[in-house]
């Protein structure tokens, strides 16, 4: 029976059918609503036709008081026994009629008792609609935080997706860099043994002149600038490896945040790091270059997530060391070689 009512349920289709609800249905409301209803309009129905009985039954005294007194005021034959019997039967009319006036007033409170229940079922019915809209409200919204937690996610699955492109692109510059490496190191290998070779054979020719006497004089110091011009670039290419060992070692992590560059300095081995402008770092670095001289080892640190690309990497190490490392910096024996000799 729907009793012309909507089904609250429809507006919940999409929920798990399996799933208990902890709160009771709309048309389960109001089908106990209208059932206590019925309830009522039947008590009150019953106490009415009650009540009509015994006005019927009042009045069918009334009319039997009257046949009686009529009778008897046939039968007998003075008025003072006819008027005894009157009172009496009116006396009995009356009890009726009072009797049914209590009854009326008991319907009559009743009827009123079962109005104060409708309305206060009424107003539970109201309440129970307001939770039901409420519900509906907060079900939405959970539907709604769901979706966009879902695009939040969706979203941050393509900034991974972008991440590993950016570091799958950078592997492969990477892996280009170290073959070109490679390259550079086999043509400077090639190079040193071109130059061995060349110097060999200027060192024999240099024994050949020198034997020639000192009519040769002018070749002889003609090659002897040569060979000590290829003999510098010898010795540049036999330099001892990179080494941190007994240098005053300073370390710098770059990294770079939201497209800013971020620079940290630790001066001393055993010191703490602290985040420094890219000029505080030149002036520093400058100071301690001036300090210690050719005895500065640089040690350029990069994260591996440290945002930036190979080549800013590459970029800033090399300037780095090129200016601050001793390993870069020409030696005075070298400096010294260069100038210009006074002639004598």
């Amino acid at each position: 029976m729907s009793f012309g009512f909507p089904n609250a349920n429809n507006d919940f289709e999409y929920h798990d059918s399996n799933e208990e609800s902890f709160w009771p249905s709309f048309t389960d409301i109001m089908m106990v609503i209208v059932m206590v209803f019925l309830l009522v309009a039947v008590s009150v129905i019953l106490n009415n036709y009650q009540l009509l009985e015994n006005l019927k039954k009042s009045i069918q005294a009334q009319q039997l008081a009257s046949s009686i007194a009529e009778d008897t005021q046939l039968k007998n034959s003075t008025l003072e026994e006819q008027l005894l019997q009157l009172k009496q039967q009116l006396a009995l009319a009356n009890n009726q009629i009072s009797a049914a006036k209590e009854s009326n007033k008991t319907t009559q409170a009743e009827l009123l008792k079962n109005q104060q229940i409708i309305k206060e079922l009424n107003a539970i019915s109201k309440q129970q609609t307001q939770q039901l809209e409420e519900k509906t409200a907060y079900f939405a919204t959970l539907e709604q935080q769901a979706k966009q937690q879902q695009k939040e996610q969706q979203n941050k699955v393509e900034d991974l997706k972008a991440q590993i492109e950016v570091l799958r692109n950078s592997l492969t510059e990477n892996s280009s860099a170290y073959r070109e490496l490679q390259q550079t190191l086999s043509n400077k290998s090639s190079k040193i043994e071109q130059l061995q070779t060349s110097l060999t054979e200027k060192t024999d020719q240099y024994n050949e002149l020198k034997k020639k006497g000192e009519s040769n004089e002018t070749q002889l110091l003609s090659l002897q600038g040569e060979l000590n011009s290829l003999d510098k670039k010898y010795q540049k290419l036999l330099r001892p490896a990179r080494s941190a060992k007994n240098k005053f070692v300073v370390a710098i992590i770059y990294t770079k945040r939201k497209g800013r560059p971020i620079y940290r300095l630790r001066i001393h081995p055993k010191g703490e790091y602290k985040n420094v402008s890219r000029s505080q770092l030149e002036r520093k670095m400058a100071k301690l270059k001036k300090q210690h001289k050719n005895n500065l080892y640089v040690k350029v640190v990069i994260p591996k997530n440290s945002g930036l690309s190979y080549n800013e990497a590459l970029k800033f190490t090399s300037f780095m060391q090129k200016s601050y490392d001793y390993y870069f910096q020409p030696k005075e024996t070298e400096k010294a070689k260069e100038k210009p000799k006074s002639k004598e």
